[in-house]
């Protein structure tokens, strides 16, 4: 018998169809569970229906069936979940997904994607990033509604942890964009056990100072240890090319971690801080991720305007790299790496035969 292939979306969205300057997260822990049944990596929100009539913190019957068929009909099961960034409505959301999950198949990725959608807001909302730092759980700004979604957060990550007990050998990965990477770290802070497998970190825009080993608390350094901590690895994609995250560091300093106002996504990991957690990967893309390079692609690869930012779903090098640590491939045996001084800190090495 055939195993049905859908596409698979969970939001906290409080009203995933309002317009973006309006959108909140649902109260509480609930969440809802959209599919669509027209195929795999649908990228039109329009297909996708609601599971349920009232937000639910687990998966509905209807929704999970066929999800946990497709699972268990790879060879080694892998669930990679997508978290977008900032400036993303529901349609932006479902569209991303899909194609991140189109192009790392392209790249021999075998596992299943799936979005999970926070409460994002508006590019002309950008005078509402934070309020304060660090922020407060209250909706309206971007970080806000970050905050308030803990709960939602928290159990989207045990439904991946019941997920795990209805396949056997499941692997669960994150692949978190931007902002994206913010909602993970605070979503992350309260978790008590989670079993996560890969998490990629593309752009992130958080401290550079997020995964250093920090000293007793109470302190703002290492704001990230709860995802290492629950993860066999980390990999931290950057480049110091990302003129978008170097505008927000510079136009919001006064938002970000008043001791390592570098971004994550900008310059990598803080080495010359402190030591990092011994599981995190940075890998400093800034070789392929840039104008020259993109260039040289052949037409179409990378969308005409696509900002760098967002440039890590398009450019087949990156993907590629992304497809071999989704699939377990060792950080210094991933193709196209150089390996630094530095412990746990690679290179990506540009190719020109990318296509």
């Amino acid at each position: 018998m055939s195993v049905p292939a859908y596409s698979y979306m969970i939001t906290n969205r409080k009203d995933p169809t309002a317009i973006l300057e309006l959108q909140a997260p649902l109260p509480g822990s609930g969440l809802w569970w959209y599919l669509s049944t027209t195929g795999p990596n649908d990228q039109q929100y329009g297909d996708y229906s609601s599971f349920s009539g009232v937000p639910e913190t687990t998966a509905p019957a209807s929704w999970i069936s066929p999800l946990v068929a497709e699972l268990r009909a790879q060879a080694q099961p892998s669930l990679t979940v997508f978290i977008h960034g900032l400036d993303a409505d529901w349609s932006n959301a479902v569209e991303f997904t899909g194609l991140l999950g189109q192009n790392l198949a392209g790249q021999g990725y075998r596992g299943l994607v799936v979005g999970f959608s926070w409460p994002s807001m508006g590019e002309t909302d950008g005078v509402l990033y934070s309020n304060g730092y660090p922020p407060a759980a209250t909706p309206g700004t971007v970080r806000g509604n970050i905050c308030a979604s803990v709960e939602s957060f928290g159990s989207f990550i045990a439904w991946t942890r019941s997920l795990a007990g209805q396949v056997p050998g499941l692997q669960v990965n994150l692949v978190c964009h931007s902002e994206g990477n913010f909602m993970l770290m605070t979503g992350m802070s309260g978790i008590a056990t989670a079993a996560l497998n890969q998490v990629v970190m593309l752009a992130a825009d958080v401290n550079d100072g997020a995964f250093q080993v920090p000293p007793p608390p109470p302190t703002l350094v290492g704001q990230a240890a709860r995802i290492a901590a629950l993860s066999n690895f980390v990999t931290v994609y950057y480049s110091s090319n990302d003129y978008t995250l170097a505008l927000c560091q510079g136009v919001f300093s006064c938002q970000h971690n008043p001791g390592f106002g570098g971004r994550l996504g900008l310059s990598g990991p803080n080495y010359d801080a402190g030591p990092q957690e011994p599981n995190v990967i940075g890998l400093d893309c800034s070789a392929v991720v840039n104008t020259a390079y993109v260039s040289r692609l052949p037409a179409g690869v990378v969308p005409a305007g696509a900002e760098l930012h967002i440039s890590y779903f398009y450019i087949p090098q990156v993907l590629a790299d992304m497809a071999q640590t989704l699939g377990n491939t060792p950080a210094g045996s991933v193709a196209n790496r150089g390996k630094t001084a530095t412990a746990n800190a690679y290179v990506m090495q540009a190719v020109t035969s990318a296509s």
